[in-house]
């Protein structure tokens, strides 16, 4: 992610180029998706990921149908990914298309590559990104709403039965990924069908990615937009340390004031009463 963000002449004024440079425009504030920012689960990276979906997909006979359950952004990469392996199209729905087909004048990096990828004929292709509740006909008519149901409980069903194969991204540890796909690829071997399938990609990023990210633009402050419930706060008081080395060279009193004054209105606004 970082690395792309690199490759952006846009954002290039707001970058970093050394970890201990500054950028030539500093941001006032990045706003975080800390939710897994206290996990301690290190995850397989894009690259370890996308490798073991593709050795898993390769297993698979040329008839078999592929649903890729890409619903919001931030699984591109399966789509470019499985594109390139196979040298085939996505079949996606006209609205789905758009989302991924920006504005050229916004990120021209990107606009070009899922233009030459997605296809709005489900016919001229095994791999469908088409609306998790609105499939095609090549999805529906591909499993029985029994096969469906056994296929969540145990994953397998006999291959007269089902040639459709979910693919669902999900957090996954790393450890756990490299288990799943010789797990998964034995099965396929021995003859089953496993017709769902998981990819690790999470919606959330870790600590290191944060870390990474936030390094580069070197801002005054950052600011939490997901406070898991549980640590009552504690989140937000460790963001200051955590990413105290990631912030520009004065940013350390402009967090400091606004977590401590965060942190105030979010205990008064717990031990106030509250009006019938």
């Amino acid at each position: 992610m970082v690395t792309d963000l690199s490759k952006s002449s846009r954002l290039a004024p707001y970058l970093s180029g050394l970890e201990i440079q500054q950028p030539s425009k500093v941001l006032d504030c990045i706003y975080l998706d800390t939710a897994s920012m206290l996990g301690t689960q290190v995850a397989p990276s894009k690259a370890e990921g996308m490798g073991g979906l593709l050795e898993i997909l390769t297993s698979y006979s040329q008839d078999t149908h592929f649903f890729i359950n890409a619903w919001t952004w931030g699984y591109e990469d399966v789509l470019l990914r499985i594109a390139a392996q196979f040298n085939t199209k996505k079949y996606t729905l006209l609205t789905s298309l758009e989302n991924y087909t920006p504005s050229p004048s916004l990120v021209p990096e990107t606009s070009r590559p899922f233009r030459d990828i997605l296809t709005c004929d489900a016919n001229v292709t095994r791999f469908h990104a088409c609306e998790r509740f609105n499939q095609c006909g090549a999805i529906k008519s591909g499993v029985s709403q029994l096969v469906k149901r056994r296929a969540h409980r145990s994953g397998t069903a006999s291959p007269e039965t089902s040639k459709v194969v979910y693919i669902n991204p999900s957090a996954m540890a790393k450890d756990n990924w490299w288990t799943y796909t010789r797990d998964i690829i034995n099965r396929l071997r021995n003859g089953q069908f496993v017709d769902v399938l998981r990819v690790p990609l999470s919606r959330h990023s870790t600590l290191a990615e944060l870390q990474s990210f936030v390094g580069k633009f070197r801002p005054k402050n950052i600011f939490p937009n997901t406070l898991i419930p549980h640590p009552d706060g504690l989140d937000w008081a460790c963001l200051l340390g955590i990413f105290a080395g990631c912030l520009s060279q004065d940013g350390y009193e402009v967090p400091r004031t606004s977590t401590l004054d965060g942190l105030r209105d979010r205990f008064l606004a717990s031990t106030s009463p509250k009006e019938e």
